[in-house]
């Protein structure tokens, strides 16, 4: 998120909210630093766009190279090679 001190909060309490999550519950953490709206008025909805794509078609497909992109930073196209900061546990 970009600099501000409502996105200070945001993020406070969203590191905040991951740290209390129950244990063993798939979670997952990604951050841009882009700023509330995100990049939705990019073309595709931009990194963002591409993000939510790559978890529904995970999710609902079972898509594995979507997969990829969401969990490991050396795969193509990754979000990390997006500069996302990424943090997950309890996906397999």
């Amino acid at each position: 998120m970009g600099p501000g001190k409502g996105a200070n909060t945001s993020i406070a309490q969203a590191e905040k909210d991951y740290k209390l999550l129950n244990a063993g519950l798939p979670v997952y953490k990604a951050n841009l630093d882009t700023g509330h709206g995100g990049t939705y008025s990019a073309t595709n909805g931009g990194k963002f766009g591409k993000a939510v794509v790559n978890y529904l078609q995970w999710q609902w497909r079972g898509d594995q190279t979507a997969k990829a992109i969401l969990l490991d930073p050396k795969a193509p196209g990754s979000l990390v090679s997006d500069k996302w900061t990424v943090e997950y546990k309890n996906w397999t």
